[in-house]
């Protein structure tokens, strides 16, 4: 994320052309690591006032006007994908510890799609990587556990990114000082 040069992995398991376990570092200093299939990066302090949603709470809670709310949109997200070519091109849903479109829409995906799949949250991440592996879809898929915005990807590799939550969420947790 801060120089744009490759990451190098020291210490790499691959299993099925994927890699399982490693230590990720760049020139820059940058280091990250590679367990379980889940890309961690060090990133920034999570605040207090916020945790996993690991029993999916949030949505428990929710008024039906709410839920026909989120499915509205769910549809017109959908929509606007379908009407776009995302053949071999890189799609990005981030902070899905809120909420998760993509996985909604699992099963009708592009499959010559890359996805990277991020939150701040390692637990949030590896419960869906597992719920996702369990269903073999297919899809070409990077997890990524990030607490900031500087992701390690390459500038401009992200074709499609979906931010449904993210904003008012850090609006809520973070300051200003933080961002």
């Amino acid at each position: 994320p801060n120089c744009g040069h490759n990451l190098s992995f020291l210490d790499a398991s691959i299993e099925n052309g994927q890699i399982i376990n490693a230590e990720a570092t760049c020139t820059c200093g940058y280091q990250a690591s590679i367990m379980n299939g889940i890309l961690i990066t060090e990133g920034r302090n999570i605040s207090e006032l916020d945790s996993p949603d690991l029993d999916r709470k949030f949505f428990k809670d929710l008024p039906a006007s709410w839920v026909t709310l989120f499915q509205k949109s769910y549809n017109w997200i959908y929509n606007r994908m379908k009407d776009m070519d995302l053949k071999h091109n890189t799609v990005m849903e981030t902070h899905i510890n809120c909420d998760f479109f993509l996985y909604t829409v699992l099963g009708k995906l592009e499959k010559d799609a890359l996805y990277i799949i991020s939150d701040k949250y390692l637990e949030i991440v590896t419960l869906y990587k597992e719920l996702i592996e369990s269903q073999n879809l297919g899809l070409k898929i990077l997890f990524l556990a990030d607490s900031s915005f500087r992701y390690p990807l390459k500038k401009d590799c992200v074709d499609l990114y979906i931010d449904y939550c993210a904003m008012n969420e850090y609006s809520i947790f973070d300051t200003e000082q933080d961002l």
